[in-house]
């Protein structure tokens, strides 16, 4: 299924095959701190900020008018995420701009336990990509976790970001000890040639044995060996033709 975005003044909403992701209004209040509330254990160490600052309902309302002003203003878009079968609010992805006015940003999200495994945070980092590339014109979105945090690392790979470095901070948010992290990245580009690789190889291409699985550095391979070394600029600019769903790393369907 497309998946689309919704921007305007007052709301956002992006919508996947099996989720919503929408801007946070004040009747979220309940279910934004109910889940928290009850995986404030397992995400105390990765969203110290967030959970700090959201203990109790007030809170909740509090933190969500904080977001809308941040959103409106550009520096800041956290989403919801429910579920579209049962409407069921699962978690939260948030885009940061790293500063104001600039094309780079910091991309994170959490699930409730219940939630986890499943497919559902690639499903909405997938749709969060496509919205900063295309509508935010970013050029470049990172994504941090700790090296520790295997399934965290699967779906940053799966969604086709790229590893650049791992390191350990001297100081934690939450004040535990220092944890190694690893750092990911989205280029603009990367995200134009997986665009070009689906739009003009797999959509279009001729019944052959060539695998459909193919991870970015196979893609740029494949675009060389066809004499494509340059791509439109339409691809970019959310056009009819490029309007497909973002890609992961590997294009299983």
């Amino acid at each position: 299924m497309r998946q689309t975005a919704v921007p305007s003044p007052a709301t956002l909403e992006l919508s996947t095959h099996r989720l919503w992701l929408r801007a946070y209004s004040p009747e979220m209040a309940l279910p934004f701190w109910r889940l928290l509330q009850e995986n404030r254990s397992r995400l105390l160490t990765d969203f110290p900020d967030r959970t700090a600052a959201v203990q109790t309902l007030e809170d909740a309302a509090h933190r969500i008018r904080t977001m809308t002003y941040q959103r409106r203003a550009g520096d800041l878009y956290s989403l919801g995420i429910f579920r579209k079968d049962t409407e069921d609010y699962i978690g939260d992805v948030t885009l940061r701009r790293l500063a104001r006015g600039k094309l780079y940003a910091e991309v994170g999200y959490y699930l409730s336990g219940a939630a986890e495994g499943q497919g559902y945070a690639t499903e909405a980092l997938k749709a969060v990509l496509k919205y900063a590339f295309q509508v935010l014109r970013m050029e470049s979105v990172s994504l941090r976790c700790a090296k520790a945090n295997t399934r965290s690392q699967k779906v940053a790979e799966r969604t086709g970001f790229t590893l650049t470095r791992t390191y350990t901070p001297t100081v934690t948010d939450s004040g535990g000890e220092p944890r190694e992290l690893c750092c990911y990245s989205f280029q603009r580009n990367d995200f134009a040639l997986q665009l070009l690789w689906r739009t003009c190889f797999l959509e279009n291409r001729p019944k052959t044995p060539e695998p459909v699985s193919m991870d970015l550095s196979g893609c740029k391979t494949l675009i060389k060996r066809n004499c494509l070394h340059t791509f439109p600029a339409v691809l970019l600019r959310g056009s009819k033709t490029a309007s497909a769903e973002p890609f992961a790393g590997t294009f299983s369907r």
